[in-house]
């Protein structure tokens, strides 16, 4: 089972434990990219040093303790990398299954065979051909962390073999649930989640 966040300042944010964090996150040019606001002002969980988040977030927070304050700016390299033209790629339309039109702009979020999440933006149309690019948005762009620990804790032996926090209540994976159908969803521009590093 999951345990709540410890009220001591003595441990402090490193592998094997559990860390709770309000961030926000901006672009190169200061515009707000994601904030934890949008979890209903609760803290960013996640457990240290298993990829889920940030490899330069983790590199900010490290050795900090509860309520301590950091920021810094993250390159490419420590964020979501530079932009790689091997995830651009052109497909026959009716090899993307998605239903109803197509256009410019558009989000194409799914998951592969293997189960990984996988999202494209599609950049052109043009005579039956899709071009996909599945670079992150923020790729070859820096990111500004402003972030606060909000609490520290060892990770339980489940979460450390399993590699990830346990929701309350004992062993359930804290993701996002697939779409019904588990076919790949249309949707218009959406905001980057600045956190998460991107599924490959």
């Amino acid at each position: 089972a999951s345990r709540p966040m410890s009220p001591s300042r003595d441990l402090t944010v490193g592998p094997g434990r559990v860390v709770g964090v309000y961030f926000k996150a901006f672009d190169d040019q200061g515009q707000l990219l994601d904030s934890s606001d949008r979890l209903g002002h609760r803290p960013l969980v996640f457990l240290f040093g298993t990829g889920g988040v940030l490899p330069g977030l983790e590199k900010l927070l490290e050795g900090k303790r509860k309520n301590e304050f950091v920021e810094g700016t993250l390159p490419p390299a420590d964020a979501y990398g530079e932009r790689q033209t091997k995830w651009i790629e052109t497909v026959e339309r009716e090899k993307i299954p998605v239903e109803g039109e197509l256009a410019v702009g558009m989000r194409l979020d799914g998951y592969d065979p293997s189960g990984r999440r996988v999202s494209a933006l599609v950049t052109k149309i043009e005579e039956g051909r899709v071009t996909l690019d599945r670079n992150h948005p923020m790729a070859g762009r820096s990111i500004r962390f402003e972030a606060t620990v909000a609490g520290v804790r060892e990770a339980t032996p489940e979460e450390i073999e399993h590699g990830h926090v346990h929701c309350p209540g004992g062993h359930r994976h804290c993701r996002r649930r697939r779409t019904s159908s588990g076919r790949p969803r249309a949707r218009g521009r959406r905001r980057p989640v600045a956190v998460v590093p991107q599924s490959r």
